[in-house]
């Protein structure tokens, strides 16, 4: 047993151990760094593995408050991290434990942030820092860990400038020891890392075992480091890339499933293949982006890799089954969950591969090769010959969390019901939290089908189309996917309708909006709407256990005013003034971008039986909400189509909502409570809706009365909602709308529509 009464801790609550091998000048910086840390309650251990330079002596003789254990001989990365938690936890019991390089420097608050993220989830087994180049502080080094399709491990927008890249605190594959803070009492389950793999994965392959027990790897974006990333790093290359590829081969026999192991090493095979013809042919990636040549006998040592790799596995391959077998007897989530975590955008493979694509001539081979994402799906596009150039190029904010990013994801719902074959490029520039994974292992940077749904509003469409370059809607049938929420057309959308062959948008209110200005095919194509059940009990919200809740959900980007969040609870408090029996619960997300208008919120709520919950949640957490509200309510001013709308109404609940705009395609009078409205001049500028425009508003009385009514005949609504749901499954499901999507895609295959 790794632990034992891990419910206290001895004086510390954190443990820091900094593995070390020489190098005391990068050491001594690193500990001065740690003097100014806002959270003080740690211990600093450093593990010195076997170094020649006195590195004993030198740390107490200056920091003599800082804990050194000396090993006899270097023995490797992942054997020194070991001794060091088994050397903590045995003589401090510590709650947390942190890895830290040598030749890092710490943010004053990086262990500070850490341990509050730590503490928001009981299932999170390590933070992973936000890591920069110290050299180059605006590139990032690593924010969490991920694995590419040929096995190799790769920091998370490594070498990207931080202005390129919207940071955001998220669920990862991998956290990167070289700064991150573990749960101790997860040890006993996960256990210590491999030892057998020395150095490099061993990060990678432990995350991966955690999350395949059931654990999150967080990524935090406050907790940050200044990574030296020295010269040193290049010395021994070889066996860096070595290391690298066995245990990579290592950490796949061990943690996939079987029905995913063959092909997972079959491409790790052909990585290797290429690893081969990289060194063999052309003088070695690593060098060549410094311009440099390997000589021959180096290159020769290079190409030897892969062999020595495999027959390292094969020779030790009893005791990874071994470990396979009890790691697969013990699993709680699937491949296919895991898979979720991994984002493939500008992965150093897909890098190296684009880099031969100038010094090779078989473009065609390698375009179609580079399609190879880490997918397990039938409809992966490696699984599509790029000659046939039939096919859908989906481009949007796929794993943003917003209404226009479910938007383009409800598009990918209905084509995976077809045998149309789909491209997902993923536009990494929302404001939104890009948390969404569902189909992050579909994504790739090219556009090889003949057909662009492009899944971005006006409001940042000609910007986005912009960035991808002009070859992009060339020799293509382009179709934006747009949603508006007014009556009048916005003057700064219509410039970017001559871009554009066809527009498809959600509701009949969207389509008699644009039509006055576009004389092309607008075709109504609804969100395809499937909402999975979930297993969230009350107690998970905190939620009175006997109450009847009612739930509204909106996101603070889409407009405060046009969602009109204080009418429900001013028709709340109305209609039941402080029964303790009856609660509302108010979803919002990215409230910090309208502290006046969430102050407002939070003050309306006050003292009364009104839960705000301003945060992120994942999908299945909004599933959660949705299943277990008793009645959701909307008193918008307009909608393009009203998802949330749609999405309570599969789940059976009873729904009260204004009866205007893009809603009124899926509500009426027998299915649900829709609330009359008089139409109003909006009085100045809320975002995108301009002064002078109109839009609905509610009437409070009426929303009372339904309110009410839906709270005292509870069977009669219960009833209504479960006629709302057998009409929302007959007609707004992901195979209905696929019909309608195949339907105008094949008549589309039949114009000739290369420009």
């Amino acid at each position: 047993m790794l632990l034992k009464n891990m419910k206290k801790y001895n004086h510390f609550e954190s443990i820091i151990i900094i593995p070390t091998f020489n190098e005391w000048a990068v050491l001594k910086f690193c500990l001065k760094s740690l003097k100014n840390q806002t959270y003080q309650n740690f211990k600093i251990l450093v593990v010195d593995d076997g170094s020649t330079d006195n590195i004993f002596k030198k740390t107490k003789e200056e920091f003599p408050h800082v804990e050194v254990l000396t090993l006899n001989k270097n023995i490797g990365f992942a054997k020194a991290i070991n001794k060091g938690i088994k050397y903590t936890l045995k003589k401090y019991k510590p709650k947390y434990i942190a890895l830290l390089n040598n030749d890092t420097e710490a943010d004053k608050n990086w262990l500070k942030s850490l341990v509050n993220c730590l503490q928001k989830d009981k299932q999170i087994a390590t933070v992973t820092s936000n890591m920069f180049f110290a050299k180059k502080p605006e590139i990032i080094n690593s924010q969490g860990g991920t694995i590419d399709w040929n096995g190799d491990g790769c920091d998370i927008n490594i070498f990207k400038p931080k202005s390129e890249v919207e940071i955001k605190s998220q669920p990862v594959l991998g956290a990167c020891f070289g700064g991150t803070l573990l749960k101790a009492e997860s040890l006993e389950k996960i256990g210590l890392v491999d030892e057998r793999y020395y150095a490099y994965y061993e990060d990678l392959d432990w995350s991966w075992r955690a999350n395949i027990l059931g654990y999150k790897i967080f990524f935090e974006k406050q907790a940050i480091l200044y990574h030296q990333h020295s010269a040193s790093w290049q010395k021994g290359l070889e066996k860096k890339v070595y290391l690298g590829k066995k245990n990579a081969l290592t950490s796949a026999i061990k943690n996939y499933e079987s029905k995913n192991l063959f092909k997972r090493i079959l491409y790790i095979l052909i990585g290797y293949w290429f690893l081969i013809l990289d060194y063999a042919i052309f003088s070695g990636n690593f060098k060549n982006k410094q311009k440099q040549k390997l000589p021959i006998n180096k290159r020769l040592k290079f190409t030897l890799i892969p062999f020595k790799a495999v027959s390292w596995n094969i020779i030790h391959l009893p005791k990874t089954l071994i470990l396979r077998r009890d790691i697969q007897k013990r699993r709680k989530i699937s491949d296919e969950e895991i898979f979720k975590l991994i984002n493939q955008d500008e992965s150093p493979v897909n890098r190296w591969i684009d880099s031969l694509h100038k010094k090779i001539s078989f473009k065609h081979f390698l375009n179609h090769f580079q399609s190879l994402t880490f997918t397990f799906k039938k409809k992966s596009i490696s699984n599509i010959s790029l000659k046939k150039t039939f096919g859908v190029n989906v481009l949007g904010y796929i794993d943003a969390e917003s209404g226009v990013g479910e938007a383009a994801r409800t598009i990918i719902k209905a084509l995976k019901t077809t045998k149309i074959p789909f491209a997902l490029n993923n536009e990494t520039s929302s404001p939104s939290l890009r948390k969404n994974n569902e189909f992050s292992s579909l994504f790739i940077n090219k556009n090889p089908y003949l057909i662009n749904i492009i899944c971005i509003y006006g409001d940042t469409f000609k910007e986005v189309v912009k960035q991808k370059g002009q070859n992009y809607l060339k020799n293509k049938y382009n179709i934006a996917y747009w949603a508006w929420e007014l009556s009048t057309f916005p003057k700064n959308w219509i410039e970017h309708l001559s871009l554009v062959d066809e527009i498809w948008v959600p509701s009949n209110f969207v389509k008699n909006t644009i039509a006055k200005h576009f004389k092309k095919p607008i075709i109504v194509v609804p969100h395809a709407i499937k909402v999975k059940n979930s297993q969230f009990n009350r107690n998970y919200f905190s939620f009175s256990q006997n109450s009847f809740i009612f739930l509204f959900v909106f996101d603070f980007y889409s407009c405060f005013e046009r969602k009109n969040p204080l009418a429900i609870i001013k028709a709340f408090k109305k209609a039941f003034n402080k029964n303790k029996n009856v609660e509302l619960v108010i979803k919002c997300s990215n409230g910090e971008i309208d502290n006046e208008n969430l102050e407002k919120l939070n003050q309306q709520a006050k003292n009364w039986p009104i839960k705000i919950i301003n945060k992120y949640l994942t999908r299945e957490e909004i599933n959660g909400l949705l299943g277990l509200c008793n009645a959701y309510i909307s008193l918008h001013r307009s909608e393009g189509f009203g998802l949330t709308i749609a999405e309570a109404m599969a789940l059976g609940k009873p729904v009260i909502a204004t009866n205007y705009s893009g809603n009124v395609d899926f509500m009426n009078k027998q299915i649900c409570f829709p609330i009359n409205y008089t139409l109003k001049t909006i009085e100045k500028d809320y975002g995108p809706y301009k002064k002078g425009n109109i839009w609905a508003k509610p009437d409070i009385e009426e929303a009372v009365k339904q309110m009410r009514f839906i709270f005292k005949n509870k069977k009669k609504a219960l009833k209504k909602g479960q006629q709302a749901k057998e009409y929302i499954l007959k007609n707004f499901s992901p195979k209905e709308i696929a019909k309608k999507i195949e339907k105008r895609l094949n008549e589309i295959k039949n114009l000739d529509i290369r420009k």
